[in-house]
């Protein structure tokens, strides 16, 4: 069941009150294909929604070159 949340207080607030473990976090390459990342709720802070979930670029066909691939979602 998804749900749409105004800022991070109610991520956090959504996630203690249904006792979400696991939050995934999805985006389509240029060819149209879903990927994704999931971390453990422990993991997931208010730093790394306000500025970015990071991820290899260059593990993702066509989107950028290893001297390039540190990127953020």
């Amino acid at each position: 069941m998804g749900k749409f949340v105004n800022n991070i207080d109610e991520f956090f607030t959504f996630c203690q009150e249904n006792e979400v473990e696991f939050v995934d976090f999805r985006f389509t390459d240029i060819k149209g294909a879903w990927h994704h990342i999931t971390y453990r709720l422990s993991a997931v802070n208010e730093e790394m929604l306000s500025n970015g979930i990071p991820f290899d670029g260059s593990s993702i066909e066509a989107w950028q070159p290893i001297n390039k691939s540190d990127m953020l979602l």
